[in-house]
């Protein structure tokens, strides 16, 4: 007589763990684009709202400096094909508007 292969608790856990596969992957592409688009929205607001870009951003939730580390990025990111002509255009231009407001 066969004796039947039981399985423990232990075991049975082993083989019912998976792990869950995400389909998208942040990639630092969605990083730059996402960071271009928060950085064109905090200009906006500082136009409309006659402030700073320091003290915009710190009301959107960010650090006093983001858009100035974006500016410091963008010409790389746009090199690397992380961002498009279209964002990079719009966060440039963007950027002009604003110096002439405020200049």
């Amino acid at each position: 007589m066969k004796k039947s292969k039981t399985t423990t608790k232990r075991q049975t856990k082993a083989v019912s763990k998976t792990k869950a596969v995400s389909k998208s992957k942040n990639t630092t592409s969605d990083k730059s684009v996402r960071s271009v688009e928060n950085g064109i929205k905090v200009i906006q607001y500082a136009i409309k709202n006659k402030t700073s870009i320091s003290e915009a951003a710190r009301e959107k939730g960010h650090g006093r400096n983001y858009v100035s580390d974006i500016k410091a990025r963008i010409e790389k990111n746009y090199k690397n094909r992380s961002i498009n002509r279209e964002l990079y255009n719009s966060f440039k231009s963007l950027s002009k508007t604003y110096d002439k407001t405020v200049g």
